[in-house]
């Protein structure tokens, strides 16, 4: 949650969890949630393998000891959160997740999705 605040700033992330903003494809590349699109018009189903590959054997050139300490340089300060966050995460999160309302919302939306697969069977069916 840290890294989503520091990349959409304290207000916008907030309004966007409460409102559970879906961003377009677009919009996620735009203010950094992605690093690139792949282009959804390509025929074949192995675009994005393909991409992944490509950004990999890209990634790759870059020299071993580079990666390292530009990836302990960005993270240290993430994990030293969340290492000394964690219990009280789990505590918040617990507590959070067993409230009677947050119960019943879960088991609202199991059983819609329950509901949607039975649908899409019978529709498949036809």
């Amino acid at each position: 949650c840290q890294q989503y605040i520091e990349l959409l700033g304290h207000r916008r992330a907030e309004l966007a969890l409460l409102q559970g903003t879906l961003f377009t494809p677009q919009q996620a590349l735009e203010i950094g949630l992605v690093n690139e699109l792949v282009n959804d018009d390509d025929e074949s189903d192995d675009a994005v393998e393909r991409a992944s590959l490509a950004k990999a054997k890209e990634l790759l050139t870059i020299p071993h000891s580079a990666r390292v300490a530009v990836k302990l340089l960005t993270r240290t300060p993430l994990v030293t959160n969340l290492t000394n966050d964690r219990e009280r995460d789990v505590d918040f999160f617990c507590e959070f997740v067993t409230q009677k309302h947050v119960q019943d919302t879960i088991r609202n939306y199991i059983e819609a999705l329950k509901l949607a697969k039975k649908l899409l069977a019978e529709s498949k069916k036809e």
